[in-house]
């Protein structure tokens, strides 16, 4: 358990759950809501960046001159974006590309937010909430992954009534959420059962492949179940050449507070969520 990553601070929310925000936001009847949306989007955006950039470049340069880059950059996120960016990830951004000018159009937009007060069409919101997920992929995140399983997870939550008495059930209702959604495919069981480790749920999300385990625990110790599914979902991952693998536990009892957010296990390749029922 000593590759965990160290969960989040309360009041700092992560990318993942900054984009998950938007998506909320957006989902809103309320056409104010589209301000928030944008402002989250862009938020998850800049967090994303921040995180990744500082933490690569202090492997590749003085930790003095990374401070001081950091301090510079601090109210100037487009040289963070075009200039730190290929130096820390080398992921070179072409000025006159379409990524960066879709950029361009979701900054003007955040900015006549926040310092005119603009109002946001629900066309312009997704079109901000779209370029930081065209962002986040070009950049190597899986984010758009960890948004669907916090989604997955709000989806429980706001059905109470809703009880789950063993695996099955929970893989079901899993299905049948991410059945919903038009930029997810669930694959047939036909493919699933062309592979010696079957996974519950396998989905495609645009490229990536997302292999999903489904638990249920009654009141027992979650740590137990991460430790148990580890080694299974690895392998998993590696049989259908997914980008990651996901256990999602469903839990009879109070969560514990360290997976009241997604953790995260070898570097990124395995997601943890604990969901109460």
């Amino acid at each position: 358990m000593s590759n965990l990553r160290t969960p989040p601070s309360a009041d700092i929310d992560t990318p993942e759950e900054l984009l998950a925000n938007a998506e909320r936001h957006y989902s809103s009847s309320d056409i104010n809501a589209m301000r928030a949306a944008v402002l989250e989007a862009m938020a998850a955006l800049e967090t994303f960046v921040s995180k990744k950039v500082f933490s690569s470049l202090d492997g590749k340069l003085d930790p003095l001159l990374v401070r001081w880059l950091e301090t510079k950059t601090r109210m100037d996120f487009d040289s963070r974006l075009s200039i730190l960016v290929p130096v820390a990830l080398g992921r070179p951004i072409d000025i006159r590309g379409s990524l960066w000018q879709d950029y361009q159009v979701a900054r003007s937009i955040r900015h006549r937010v926040v310092h005119a007060g603009a109002r946001v069409s629900r066309e312009r919101a997704r079109f901000v909430i779209d370029t930081v997920y065209k962002w986040l992929a070009f950049l190597g995140s899986s984010v758009e992954i960890q948004v669907a399983l916090l989604g997955l997870r709000r989806f429980f939550e706001r059905q109470p009534s809703l009880t789950i008495n063993n695996e099955r059930e929970a893989v079901d209702l899993i299905v049948k959420y991410f059945s919903k959604s038009k930029a997810v495919d669930v694959l047939s069981e036909e493919v699933l059962s062309r592979s010696n480790f079957r996974p519950d749920v396998v989905l495609k999300f645009g490229p990536y492949t997302v292999v999903i385990e489904a638990k249920f625990s009654r009141g027992q110790n979650i740590s137990y179940f991460v430790a148990d599914i580890t080694s299974q979902l690895s392998h998993m991952v590696d049989e259908y050449r997914a980008a990651v693998g996901a256990a999602v536990i469903f839990h009879k009892g109070e969560v514990d507070p360290a997976y009241r957010s997604i953790m995260v296990l070898q570097k990124g390749k395995l997601y943890i969520l604990a969901i109460p029922v």
